[in-house]
């Protein structure tokens, strides 16, 4: 019964294990005939105000890259409650930081960052303050880009 259940532990470990991470590591595609209409555009923002969407936003942004979308410009634009948890050091700017890339650009609304007593300093180097989260939204989309807040 040993040796059965030390086989069935290394099998676990030597084939599911690896397929399960390997899963975890390459994010979902876009269907193709999604990514030919989508590729119309080359100009996408995703508004968010949640630890939540914000990861969402950036995993939009691998599916984007996996599926062959073709894209000039990638912004997320951080406002609201998620901001206090941005300072540099916390779990969530960690995370940030190593999302970070070229074609990526993270503004953090400078309203937010007064409301909970936090300056440009406090927040990791890559992400740029915008005065207003709400006139930058505005400014994408008149900018022509495709913009969607989660």
């Amino acid at each position: 019964m040993k040796n059965l259940r030390r086989f069935v532990t290394v099998l676990f470990a030597v084939f599911v294990m690896p397929m399960t991470m390997l899963a975890q590591e390459q994010a979902p595609k876009i269907a193709k005939s999604s990514v030919e209409i989508i590729n119309k555009s080359t100009n996408f923002a995703m508004g968010v105000t949640g630890e939540r969407q914000l990861r969402d936003a950036f995993e939009m942004y691998e599916k984007f890259k996996n599926s062959g979308v073709e894209f000039d410009n990638f912004e997320i634009v951080i406002w609201s409650g998620v901001v206090k948890d941005l300072k540099k050091g916390s779990e969530l700017a960690q995370f940030i930081e190593t999302q970070m890339e070229e074609g990526l650009k993270v503004s953090v609304c400078q309203i937010a960052l007064d409301y909970f007593e936090m300056s440009a300093q406090d927040i990791p180097q890559k992400m740029q303050v915008v005065p207003d989260a709400y006139v930058r939204l505005f400014e994408l989309q008149a900018l022509g880009y495709n913009l969607i807040v989660i």
